[in-house]
């Protein structure tokens, strides 16, 4: 699971550098406001997977049917970072999207608005499954949640 956040960097440095080289106003403060939005996303997607693995041992994708059974307000965090990553309103990436693309059309660039609209759609392919399957299957023992990692994986969701 961490291999599939770590890959998912690329793509959101990419939505940063799109920002910076618009050299537009909206395109600029799009890049800045995405480099905070996707910092807190990332921990809190790393967070969560820290707390799956410590609590379950399941360090793989496959193996994540009934996780959310198991742990629910670990997976609910990282069911609401995952609609973040995508860019659903009214999350923070939204927003620095949002500016990215008024950038991208200000500048004079709008096809780039369109790769960053089939892009967010790529990031839904990649993490809804795995919320999907975490709370579906058959139902794993109730795990109580404990310990401070499960409460800061919270906060950072509730910063989104």
């Amino acid at each position: 699971m961490k291999e599939r956040l770590a890959y998912s960097t690329i793509s959101q440095l990419s939505y940063m550098l799109i920002g910076a080289f618009t050299l537009h106003t909206f395109g600029l403060v799009g890049s800045v406001f995405h480099m905070l939005s996707h910092s807190l996303l990332k921990i809190t997607f790393f967070f969560c997977a820290g707390i799956v693995m410590r609590q379950t041992g399941k360090t793989l994708i496959s193996q994540m049917r009934g996780v959310g059974r198991q742990l629910p307000a670990t997976m609910s965090a990282f069911a609401i970072a995952s609609l973040g990553m995508v860019g659903m309103l009214p999350l923070n990436a939204f927003w620095s999207k949002y500016y990215l693309m008024k950038g991208t059309v200000a500048a004079g660039s709008w096809y780039l608005s369109l790769i960053l609209v089939a892009t967010g759609i790529l990031n839904a392919f990649c993490f809804i499954p795995i919320v999907i399957s975490a709370f579906s299957g058959r139902e794993g023992r109730q795990r109580e949640e404990r310990g401070t990692g499960s409460q800061v994986c919270r906060s950072f969701c509730w910063l989104q």
